[in-house]
């Protein structure tokens, strides 16, 4: 019920940007998995450990080291 207080003289300029990069995301995302990956890249949520984007070059790697 937020989007309610967005009117031409009364706006709070974050939830315009939120709501903005919102609907640019789910423009750029070719499903829900995707578009969820995407929302945690753009507007990280808050107090929660995010995942990290590892990619291993190697699949052989066992991750022990040298």
């Amino acid at each position: 019920h937020l989007h309610r207080f967005l009117t031409d003289d009364i706006c709070d300029p974050r939830l315009r940007d939120v709501i903005s990069k919102n609907v640019a995301t789910m423009m750029l995302s070719s499903n829900w998995h995707d578009f969820l990956a995407k929302l945690d890249r753009v507007l990280p949520p808050m107090n929660e450990t995010l995942q990290l984007p590892f990619q291993s070059k190697d699949e052989d790697d066992s991750g022990e080291g040298l």
